[in-house]
């Protein structure tokens, strides 16, 4: 009997109530200063999605803790999505084109080896990407257009649109 291949697991990291939120607070101004919409909050994650590994529960929370978040400012979420509809109406995620280079999910192989204290297994791999939870009054072909014309550069990355 041929064993599966280990499922991906996708780390989620989010700011804590309170905490500065940069990268969302550029987003919302430039939807609501290039693109004139009315947008009125934006929050970001980051997500890591690992694939080629088996991880146990605990191997899981440990990465989480320790490498994919800063416990300080954000919590975080294992195959879990951090936004729901009480967070905004949008949820748009950026990831890179198959074949280019994700240098943050190179040095990601590095630290979970590190934090794992043991080598991983070839073909494990780190693809990140960013999600943006938008809340404001947006029509699907605004949230399409907030993508293709602000947050995605389309000759490397792609993107996914989703009503939530």
């Amino acid at each position: 009997m041929a064993s599966s291949a280990p499922k991906t697991t996708r780390f989620c990291a989010f700011f804590k109530p309170g905490a500065s939120d940069a990268a969302g607070r550029g987003a919302l101004s430039s939807i609501k200063e290039d693109l004139h919409f009315s947008a009125t909050s934006v929050k970001t994650a980051d997500v890591y999605s690992v694939e080629g590994i088996s991880l146990s529960p605990a191997e899981k929370q440990k990465l989480a803790k320790f490498l994919f978040s800063d416990s300080v400012v954000q919590n975080y979420s294992i195959d879990n999505e951090p936004f729901s509809s009480r967070d905004g109406n949008w949820l748009l995620e950026v990831s890179f084109k198959p074949g280019v280079t994700d240098n943050v999910g190179m040095t990601s192989l590095i630290g979970m080896a590190d934090v794992l204290g043991r080598k991983l297994p070839e073909g494990t791999a780190v693809r990140t990407s960013r999600q943006y939870c938008v809340k404001g009054k947006l029509s699907e072909k605004d949230a399409e257009k907030i993508c293709s014309g602000l947050l995605a550069n389309a000759v490397i990355q792609n993107y996914s649109v989703k009503k939530l």
